[in-house]
């Protein structure tokens, strides 16, 4: 019988489908939760649009539901930005956290540069079958909508990041980021001068795995996590080594 909770949180335009394999892997092990964030996988977009605070407080939400105290959660990429802030927020919730192509640098140009094929039109012209995956998984939300308060919402973020190395400071429980050697959104250098803000922190390089969550093999990541997680103590936390 699984003893602890585990969270996967999806990345920004995807929805919780993207982790059907490694949640099978996972089940063996944990209670694995699989929340879909606001205004993704068919759900309404908040009026207000996308913030981390409404993305974080609806994963606590769902916690809530489960009458889960505590879990370990992955994030890939936005999930994993997620996760740290609710490890701030909400230390009493959040044992551990593990994340995959997190990109902590955020200002103004790199918002510009992630945000310049978040154009509806663009996409329809250049990348017509992540158009069409886009539909599929955002059905009966209309796509072009969801990719346009996800580009309001970066460059948002770009002006005022949420995470800073003085609030990663805050993060007291263990956090593993990793990182594919090909990622040239989350890079490698940039994670390792971010981690060192983080006390309980420690940074794994996967070799041949680029940004796209698909690009990293589901039993190589699902090693990465069992052996993190798993060597958690099942009351209190130790440090990373």
């Amino acid at each position: 019988m699984p003893a602890d909770a585990l969270v996967l949180l999806h990345g920004a335009l995807f929805s919780p489908a993207q982790f059907s394999a490694l949640k099978q892997l996972a089940e063996s092990h944990f209670d694995v939760l699989t929340p879909a964030f606001p205004g993704h996988g068919g759900s309404s977009i908040p009026l207000d649009g996308f913030s981390i605070s409404s993305f974080s407080e609806s994963v606590l939400s769902v916690l809530d539901r489960a009458a889960i105290q505590r879990a370990c959660v992955f994030g890939y990429s936005l999930g994993g930005y997620v996760a740290l802030e609710m490890a701030i927020q909400h230390p009493d919730r959040i044992l551990a956290v593990t994340t995959l192509g997190t990109k902590l640098d955020w200002n103004e140009d790199t918002a510009a540069v992630e945000t310049r094929l978040l154009n509806p039109e663009k996409m329809r012209m250049k990348i017509p079958g992540f158009v069409s995956q886009l539909e599929r998984i955002h059905h009966p939300t209309d796509w072009s909508l969801v990719v346009e308060e996800i580009a309001n919402f970066l460059t948002e973020l770009g002006k005022k990041p949420v995470l800073t190395t003085n609030r990663l400071s805050e993060v007291k429980c263990p956090v593993l980021m990793l990182n594919g050697a090909l990622d040239q959104t989350a890079s490698a250098n940039s994670t390792t001068q971010w981690i060192k803000s983080i006390a309980n922190g420690k940074a794994i390089l996967i070799p041949d795995v680029a940004h796209p969550f698909d690009s990293c093999p589901t039993d190589v990541l699902w090693d990465k996590l069992k052996s993190f997680f798993l060597s958690l103590p099942q009351h209190g936390i130790n440090p990373v080594h």
